[in-house]
């Protein structure tokens, strides 16, 4: 049976949430996409120091590694994603009803979210492979802005922005519907 690291890490991670598990999830889907970000910049660090290695003054930080352990930290990330969407991202969107979001919403979102989910693990699997092979690699597709890691991340706030948006639309929805100038469906004038 191959490994599968990522599903591992995924799976390790939900059993762990469960010893702590999440009343509302809109602060930790925040918190996720600040992550992400971070991440995303870490790539493009990368990018600008594999592009410009002559750099007489290079910075040593990068974002979330530096420059000495910057390939240790590129052949985890995959596996780091797959912890953050086990323990951070899908329990969070799960308790989004803490945030006063309908579960017919959540549970709708959280459909389509699994099938990102397990879609985006599954290339998080090719790519650990990958990178523990030849991390070379990676920092060619870096340089040339045609990353797969970097497009994982991508995915992976893909996730976490569509969440969001519903709770952007489910308060705007709440705020519509409490206005005093709402005239409600029912109560229009006879034509």
């Amino acid at each position: 049976m191959p490994k599968t690291p990522c599903h591992d890490a995924f799976n390790a991670a939900k059993i762990q949430r469960t010893k702590y598990p999440l009343r509302s999830g809109a602060y930790k889907l925040r918190e996720a996409r600040t992550a992400l970000r971070r991440m995303q910049s870490t790539m493009t660090g990368i990018r600008i120091r594999l592009k410009n290695p002559d750099d007489k003054y290079p910075c040593p930080l990068l974002g979330c590694c530096t420059l000495d352990d910057m390939d240790d930290w590129l052949k985890n990330l995959p596996t780091q994603l797959a912890t953050k969407l086990g323990y951070d991202i899908m329990p969070a969107i799960e308790a989004l009803t803490g945030d006063g979001i309908a579960k017919i919403d959540v549970d709708g979102e959280l459909y389509n979210a699994k099938i990102d989910t397990r879609r985006l693990l599954n290339d998080c699997e090719t790519q650990h492979t990958q990178l523990q092979a030849n991390v070379v690699a990676e920092h060619q597709a870096i340089k040339s802005g045609y990353s797969d890691v970097y497009a994982l991340l991508v995915d992976a706030d893909g996730i976490v922005r569509r969440a969001l948006q519903l709770i952007d639309w489910c308060e705007a929805r709440a705020r519509l519907a409490e206005s005093t100038d709402f005239v409600g469906m029912w109560d229009w004038p006879a034509v």
